[in-house]
């Protein structure tokens, strides 16, 4: 019965949006700060300016919160990039759509850490991500090719699935390189974005293709990716 009242109160406490972002917020700001394993609820609740049963109103245990965390970030990461691919008239080529997602990949610190599997700063938060993301996440990444490719934007005579991997290849170690080279010896982002832009259009991307057909094919994946993983759609969720 105890339990039943506290999700009642959860779902009464979803209609103040304001402080449920406050809490993500000062959660985002602390993970990336000091790391998952190092950041409790006290922590959070002192950082947003609210008490901790406030912030059990909303969330049965600091794992949900974060897993609500780790959710509106990465929704929030797709919506930025996918307004820079709109307003882009090149955005919907192979090579548009890999330059916006990268440049805006830094300003998304929780997103990213996700991608590089950063145990820094998701500690014990990794045993709890769903194993099969990955892997998910590259077959999405294939069937995109293969539209891509009946769309006359990516070459034919390349496997899907087998540029799908390498593709998740070059994204995995563009998050993770630092880590063995030294942040100290890298070229600037935008040297990086252009550099990697210029060699992925002259391997994959075939001339002259229709930027606004890409765009509906990468509206159409990410709409079923969010499906997939249930992301939350406004900044109210």
């Amino acid at each position: 019965m105890e339990e039943l009242e506290k999700a009642e109160d959860r779902k009464r406490n979803s209609n103040n949006p304001e402080r449920n972002q406050r809490i993500l917020d000062a959660a985002a700001k602390l993970l990336v700060r000091f790391g998952y394993d190092k950041t409790t609820i006290s922590d959070i609740a002192q950082e947003a300016g609210i008490s901790k049963g406030a912030i059990y109103l909303h969330y049965a245990s600091r794992e949900e919160l974060f897993q609500a965390l780790i959710m509106r970030e990465i929704a929030r990461y797709g919506r930025k990039f996918m307004e820079e691919i709109e307003a882009d008239p090149e955005g919907g080529t192979l090579i548009g759509m890999y330059r916006h997602t990268l440049n805006q990949l830094p300003r998304y610190p929780v997103a990213q850490a996700v991608l590089a599997r950063d145990k820094r700063v998701l500690g014990d938060m990794l045993r709890k991500l769903d194993p099969n993301i990955y892997l998910s996440s590259m077959n999405f990444r294939a069937e995109f090719i293969r539209r891509m490719q009946a769309a006359g934007l990516v070459r034919n005579d390349l496997n899907p699935q087998i540029t799908a991997y390498i593709l998740s290849m070059i994204s995995i170690g563009f998050v993770t390189i630092d880590e063995f080279i030294g942040k100290e010896h890298a070229p600037s982002l935008e040297d990086q974005v252009n550099t990697l832009s210029a060699l992925l259009s002259s391997g994959l991307e075939v001339p002259g293709g229709n930027s606004e057909a890409g765009k509906q094919i990468y509206r159409d994946i990410i709409e079923a990716f969010s499906q997939r993983y249930d992301l939350p759609t406004d900044e109210t969720e």
